[in-house]
């Protein structure tokens, strides 16, 4: 059956979620987070099924060749449940990163979800878990490794998270910003990267999918803010909030991600709809802190993302 890998969180989001079940500490470790377009693999009645975030897909709605990618593979040599999930990068699919860069598109596999909703993130594991099921990993398949970041978060001491949070987006941005250490390291290739993605440990562990978040570059930043804050920000009114939250980095994960990059204007209603549900999503807690109404947002984040829009269909 379809499984959809969680939206992962902002750090602020976590910390609410935290507060509210009055937790002392949490712990994390971190993988690389890529620029590419997420994407499921699952095998079900004889055969490969690929994903991307919201639904199956066909060899005539591939997601950049990922459809084609998964039915090439061979047959599994062992009964296999559940799905794998990573990001399907490489050239022709993202701008910018050095992924983007490498010799024709990969599957960079993060995780693994049994039936049961277990799920199984360290690498080592997925490694054995594919060449139990392939006899070894497949070509143009890769594990993404931990980085060598464990953290401990004391959600009591507010300050002292927020420190925590300052130095490690000054270190992404002197590490991932700069050159993207994995695909460095698999290829050879310098080149930016996106950020990280921050998995839970110990305790947690079972509820992985209300505890996962990431921390991004500021260049892919889907939320404008100074600071990556411990705490949801007030937004001092819709425009600010328009700024914060309708950003070029998240309207073209969107228009990647369920639009194939291509903008049209005759799927614009599809478009508001998308970026509309996505921002309200992501903003309750900013929302539950402002003096305004979700409702109050409707005007003028339609009117930013239309435009946005309509300058996508007039230079694609």
């Amino acid at each position: 059956m379809f499984t959809k890998f969680p939206s992962i969180e902002r750090f602020s989001d976590i910390v609410v979620r935290a507060d509210h079940f009055d937790l002392d500490k949490v712990t994390y470790k971190v993988k690389i987070k890529l620029h590419g377009t997420n994407a499921g693999l699952r095998f079900e009645n004889g055969k490969w099924i690929a994903q991307n975030r919201s639904r199956d897909l066909t060899l005539e709605d591939s997601n950049y060749g990922y459809a084609e990618f998964v039915s090439e593979l061979k047959q599994p040599l062992n009964q296999f449940e559940g799905t794998f999930f990573g990001e399907w990068a490489g050239p022709g699919i993202q701008a910018g990163d050095a992924v983007t860069k490498i010799p024709g598109k990969h599957l960079f596999i993060y995780a693994y979800v049994d039936p049961e909703n277990i799920l199984m993130d360290d690498p080592s594991q997925i490694e054995i878990l594919l060449v139990k099921v392939f006899g070894e990993v497949p070509a143009r398949i890769k594990v993404l490794p931990w980085t060598d970041i464990e953290t401990t978060f004391d959600v009591k001491d507010k300050e002292g998270m927020q420190v925590q949070i300052d130095e490690l987006k000054t270190q992404l941005e002197n590490t991932v910003g700069n050159i993207d250490p994995f695909i460095k390291d698999e290829f050879n290739l310098e080149g930016p990267g996106e950020g990280w993605v921050f998995y839970p440990c110990g305790d947690l562990t079972p509820y992985w999918r209300d505890y996962l978040w990431k921390m991004k570059t500021e260049r892919h930043a889907e939320v404008k803010t100074k600071r990556i804050r411990v705490t949801p920000k007030k937004p001092e009114g819709v425009d600010e909030f328009v700024q914060m939250f309708f950003t070029e980095a998240r309207m073209e994960k969107l228009l990647n991600e369920h639009m194939g990059g291509v903008a049209d204007r005759k799927n614009t209603g599809t478009w508001l709809k998308l970026i509309m549900s996505d921002v309200n999503k992501e903003s309750g807690n900013e929302i539950a802190k402002a003096e305004f109404e979700w409702k109050d947002v409707s005007k003028y984040g339609s009117s930013a993302a239309r435009t946005w829009f309509f300058k996508k269909c007039d230079t694609l």
